[in-house]
């Protein structure tokens, strides 16, 4: 093998050692797969929750009725997807290392008001179930509290901006894109 003279004698000599380059490159690419496969295997979820009203207590809380269960699921290339009663979605906030408690996610609060959706942007700091799992009840922070207070009681979404909480593995029945449980 012939290499052009802007190579180092190093590089000369690295390149007429196939063998050793090959179990280098071997070596490089099964480390490189490695911490791949261990990021595939954790899934990021993101959550949306769905009510008919919603109350301020003050701008640091909303306490939001349970009308339904909250909605996980994960993007591509996992598509799963799972329903969460409020006990789950509130343990997703202390049942690990990698919970919502240590790193709070982000979240969008959604409503409509004279016929236009209003949003805000909101960090959801704790999540607690009260009257028996029919209300939740979040503080949180918002570089708009003055806004927060008057929220008028109608329907509202949250979408919650998830992460890859090992916890999620805990409720059991994951249901993948296209095939039931």
């Amino acid at each position: 093998m012939i290499l052009p003279p802007i190579f180092s004698a190093d590089m000369r000599n690295i390149a007429m050692q196939p063998k050793r380059l090959t179990a280098l490159s071997a070596a490089t690419l099964l480390t490189f797969m490695q911490v791949v496969s261990a990021d595939e295997n954790e899934s990021e979820w993101l959550f949306v929750q769905t009510s008919q009203g919603i109350q301020t207590t003050d701008e640091n809380a909303l306490v939001v009725p349970f009308d339904r269960e909250v909605f996980a699921f994960t993007d591509r290339p996992d598509r799963k997807h799972q329903y969460l009663n409020a006990h789950e979605f509130v343990s997703v906030w202390t049942e690990s290392g990698d919970s919502f408690e240590a790193d709070p996610p982000n979240a969008i609060l959604t409503w409509t008001e004279d016929g236009v959706v209003q949003e805000l942007e909101i960090e959801l700091l704790n999540a607690k179930v009260e009257d028996f799992g029919r209300t939740l009840l979040y503080e949180l922070s918002t570089a708009d509290a003055e806004r927060t207070r008057h929220i008028p009681d109608t329907d509202v979404s949250i979408y919650v901006d998830g992460g890859f909480l090992s916890s999620m593995s805990q409720f059991g029945c994951d249901m993948s894109f296209g095939r039931a449980c």
